[in-house]
């Protein structure tokens, strides 16, 4: 069933990006059948009611030169840390030693000639453990690392990576006669800057032009999905995969694409998640 797209309702303080316009984001919402305001996670909405859904991880890379014994964090204690730098100052907040992790955050690109893809099922083989037994959704908790090794580049948090979301909308504009979407950051995703969920409307293989870090967008949209809402895309700021739902017959082609790496995974009943 297709839906008339309402004319844009701008909201106060948000200007248009590029080619695409701003709407409105609790109206928006409510077609889509998510919660309120006041039940807004802030961080992407995770919806049903489609066929089928798959997970899309965030691509990861290993340098060509080999393992190395160090970590991010040990790199970055061999440098002092000066008063005022973003660790130095959250570690005055906490009180204490923070660990850096090394895990990126936003949309991030292919790291150059040096770096080699690492897919996460290597990776886990590598370490003695698979990926299908997890209780929680594609994250850190899905590999050992306190700080990764220095040698290997991590998926990225809260966004697409360049190279998935060209995969990604390379699938999606086949099933997308219209070619354009409604797109929404959350809360967190857009940097905590405005009371109500940013919402925007235009062409689907225009999603990078969102990405704008002076507007505290650093990462693709918590959610896009076209008018007919035949499709849906959930990309949550805490996580490292990017979950897709459709028709069976999208989840079936991103789940063969050679350049994609996906799982089938599934929240566990309730009452089975370590949380």
């Amino acid at each position: 069933m297709l839906f008339r797209r309402r004319r844009s309702r701008r909201e106060p303080g948000l200007l248009a990006a590029g080619p695409w316009s701003v709407e409105d984001g609790l109206a928006e919402r409510r077609r889509l059948g998510g919660p309120g305001p006041e039940n807004d996670p802030g961080t992407g909405l995770d919806l049903d009611g489609w066929e089928a859904s798959i997970w899309i991880l965030h691509t990861m890379y290993e340098s060509t030169r080999g393992p190395v014994d160090l970590t991010y964090d040990d790199l970055d204690r061999l440098h002092p840390r000066e008063p005022g730098t973003p660790v130095a100052d959250m570690e005055a907040l906490l009180g204490e030693a923070t660990t850096l992790t090394g895990i990126p955050g936003g949309l991030v690109e292919a790291p150059g000639e040096e770096w080699q893809r690492l897919r996460w099922r290597e990776l886990a083989a590598r370490l003695g453990h698979g990926l299908d037994d997890n209780n929680v959704p594609p994250c850190f908790r899905w590999f050992p690392y306190k700080s990764w090794p220095a040698s290997i580049r991590p998926p990225a948090e809260g966004s697409l990576d360049a190279d998935s979301l060209a995969s990604l909308t390379e699938q999606l504009k086949a099933v997308t006669p219209a070619g354009t979407c409604f797109a929404s950051y959350g809360l967190v995703a857009a940097g905590a800057n405005e009371e109500l969920p940013r919402c925007f409307y235009g062409p689907l293989d225009a999603i990078d032009v969102l990405v704008d870090p002076s507007m505290g967008r650093h990462g693709t949209p918590s959610n896009f999905w076209p008018d007919d809402r035949s499709w849906f895309v959930y990309t949550d700021w805490d996580l490292m995969g990017t979950k897709v739902s459709g028709s069976r017959r999208l989840i079936e082609a991103l789940s063969s694409h050679a350049d994609l790496e996906t799982i089938l995974w599934s929240r566990p009943p309730a009452g089975d998640a370590t949380g």
